[in-house]
């Protein structure tokens, strides 16, 4: 990048900050209004597809209540759905016996069973409570609905269906103990009212109540999820002090605080109560996380954790093995028939697994749409799975707090900014390219390694508005600028230099500065009869043809043409590109010369133009270069008495019949390297003389060709 030194460096730096400053404030906009959040997701969806990962703990187990089992229960047995509770309480004994920690029921048993030919309905349902409670390890699914917040400040709006105070006869249980106290809730959670709850005996019998309640926002894809919500039973404020070991109401009178009930999601309760040993200490919501059994879980800002997928869901090549309902309970069946040689299942199958239980069967409508969905349908219960499985593994997604994105987009832009608008113009195009790549390779390599979410859609959006912005300024501006400068000095010097020249456009301004430089001065010889001889067409072609070899040649040695004037060539060496060895390049450039005019002898005598043959003046010295002229007007060029004395030098071939004169100064000035592979050039000492304008006598030399 340049030093920004010049006045016109340092408006450009104050116009890049400047675009730095708009884009990185427009970038912050953005990301604050959530304006890409739409794309952020979809995004983050294609990477979970992209990189898809197994759950290597095969510690769950989903059975799975699908079409089979319903039409081989109802074929085989004439069980038709709903199916009878012992039909659960029977499969729940199966799994009882092969060891396993918890079952999930991801089915509302909300309703008391029904009465048929053999058993009557509370019957069927006392003996499945039963088994529950035997059991010890089951989680029961209920449903909630959100509560508004003029509703659940008010008295007395408890519905008697979600009754959670008291004990059932049957059982000792008291219901708090299905929830979880909190003295803060997530200022962002809503507070929510338990409905579909299990019927009255299965309440107290089961382990755990678990809200299945799943939101789905914005598209409808299920992306995350509540993992505790603050519960709403009726009573005059949801903060009234509840103690967690009878239910009644306590004040702590240490720091004044009350705690609020939360309602656990279903795999958290599941993960709760398969845990060996129960959460202690504070559980709390702190620092966009949430503290619980010496693990901290990330939230995202609206309180919900983003679910962790693993590989595609469904029976086929899943992430967890699925079993049919069907089979499972055949299995249990045996069991109890004393004939194991007939279970589709053997019990080792589930022993030390979590068991969720629920519907993929379509007609039970518990498919949801997840990031998965576009390659397999995903059932609810696999949700509640694949939540359990983050909780047992500790696998989350970790995401950019707020800051850390705000800090990173005003930090990077700036190496973007100023790179697009200080680099060439190759090399911005590069860099332009290379930034957005670079975001996206990025963000998908540490979502591959760590599931870190970076977000890739901000961070591309954000550098291609800086691009943009940036190279809108440098087409208006600079860029402008450039192509005038370009067009005006590709006449003169070779493509490369032009390039560096512009890379300074103060160079452009009127004035000029001192430099020690080579001048070159040409002339053909005879012109006026080679003039007479051609006419005007054929002189004009001529010329052009002419001059045309001789830029060519001088722009090969890196030389600038200051000016023709008629057949006459003026060049320089030294700048505007500092050349060191710029007598050198002049002294072979003049050997070049004389070389091509030999090489084209025999074409142009072929075209009738008449022998042609040019002499050479070269003399190194002091010169002032740059801009000289009006302010309207001006041309590059040189000037000086060393300048002079080179023109001086080309009319003197004619005197002593040479080709090339250089000064003692061109001849002072060639390099003295005996590492020098190019060319070789001789000098012959001619004379001492002093030239026109001058008093002290100069030595002057022939340039002969090695």
């Amino acid at each position: 990048m340049p030093s920004f030194r010049t006045p016109s460096q340092r408006n450009k730096l104050i116009s890049l900050a400047t675009i730095w400053f708009i884009s990185a404030g427009l970038g912050t906009l953005v990301y604050l209004t959530h304006l890409l959040a739409p794309a952020e997701r979809l995004a983050l969806d294609r990477k979970f597809l992209l990189f898809q990962r197994e759950y290597e703990r095969n510690d769950i187990a989903l059975i799975a209540i699908d079409a089979s089992s319903l039409d081989r229960l109802s074929r085989d047995f004439h069980l038709h759905w709903p199916w009878p509770r012992e039909l659960y309480g029977m499969m729940l004994e199966f799994l009882d016996s092969a060891g396993s920690k918890t079952v999930t029921f991801d089915v509302l048993l909300d309703r008391p069973d029904i009465d048929r030919i053999d058993t009557e309905g509370p019957v069927s349902d006392r003996r499945f409570a039963e088994t529950v409670y035997n059991s010890g390890n089951v989680i029961l699914a209920a449903n909630s609905i959100q509560t508004p917040a003029a509703v659940h400040h008010s008295a007395g709006n408890q519905p008697t269906s979600t009754d959670l105070t008291g004990q059932h006869p049957g059982f000792p249980h008291n219901l708090d103990r299905h929830f979880i106290p909190l003295e803060d809730p997530h200022p962002s959670i809503p507070h929510v009212t338990p409905v579909n709850l299990p019927i009255m005996p299965l309440r107290y019998a089961a382990r755990r109540l678990g809200n299945a309640y799943v939101p789905t926002r914005h598209d409808g894809v299920i992306r995350s999820t509540y993992l505790l919500m603050p519960l709403d039973v009726g009573n005059s404020d949801p903060t009234d002090q509840i103690d967690e070991k009878d239910g009644t109401d306590e004040t702590d009178v240490n720091n004044n605080s009350t705690r609020v009930l939360h309602y656990p999601s279903l795999p958290m309760a599941a993960w709760l109560a398969g845990l060996e040993e129960q959460p202690s200490g504070v559980i709390e919501f702190r620092d966009s996380r949430l503290h619980i059994s010496q693990r901290e879980i990330p939230l995202l800002s609206d309180g919900t954790y983003r679910i962790n997928w693993y590989a595609r869901g469904g029976v086929h090549d899943g992430t967890f093995p699925y079993y049919s309902f069907y089979d499972v309970f055949r299995s249990g069946l045996a069991v109890i028939q004393n004939r194991p040689e007939m279970a589709p299942l053997q019990p080792d199958l589930f022993a030390d697994r979590h068991i969720v239980i629920g519907a993929s069967a379509a007609g039970l409508a518990d498919i949801k749409t997840t990031p998965f969905s576009a390659i397999e349908p995903y059932p609810g219960m696999e949700i509640q799975a694949t939540v359990l499985a983050n909780l047992l593994d500790g696998s989350f997604i970790r995401e950019m707090s707020t800051t850390v994105v705000l800090i990173l987009l005003w930090i990077f832009l700036i190496p973007v900014i100023f790179g697009i608008g200080t680099l060439r113009h190759v090399n911005s195009i590069l860099l332009a390219l290379a930034v957005p790549a670079a975001i996206v390779i990025s963000g998908l390599t540490v979502f591959a390694l760590y599931r870190f979410v970076m977000p890739t859609v901000f961070f591309t959006a954000s550098s291609l508005i800086g691009i943009g912005t940036t190279y809108v300024f440098r087409y208006l501006t600079e860029e402008r600028q450039k192509k005038a400068m370009k067009s005006a000095f590709s006449q003169y010097v070779q493509r490369e230099f032009v390039d560096r020249i512009a890379d300074d456009p103060d160079q452009l301004k009127l004035g000029g500065q001192q430099k020690e430089l080579t001048v070159l001065f040409s002339d053909m010889a005879n012109f006026t009869s080679i003039s007479e001889t051609l006419s005007p067409g054929e002189l004009s072609s001529f010329l052009n043809d002419y001059l045309t070899d001789m830029t060519r040649i001088v722009f090969e040695y890196g030389g600038t043409v200051d000016k023709f004037i008629g057949d006459a060539v003026m060049a320089f060496w030294g700048a505007p590109i500092d050349q060191p060895d710029h007598a050198l390049r002049a002294c072979r450039c003049a050997l070049a010369m004389q070389r091509r005019l030999e090489e084209r002898a025999d074409e142009w005598k072929n075209m009738g133009y008449p022998p042609v043959s040019i002499r050479i003046g070269i003399n190194t010295g002091p010169m002032i270069v740059g801009n000289m002229g009006s302010k309207d007007r001006f041309n590059y060029t040189v000037l000086g008495d060393a300048v002079n004395l080179g023109a001086r030098l080309e009319p003197l071939n004619k005197q002593y019949d040479t080709k090339v004169i250089v000064s003692e100064f061109t001849r002072n000035a060639l390099p003295g390297d005996p590492h020098d592979t190019g060319p070789k050039i001789y000098l012959r000492k001619l004379d001492r003389i002093t030239v026109k304008g001058k008093t002290h006598p100069v030595t002057i030399y022939e340039l002969l060709d090695g």
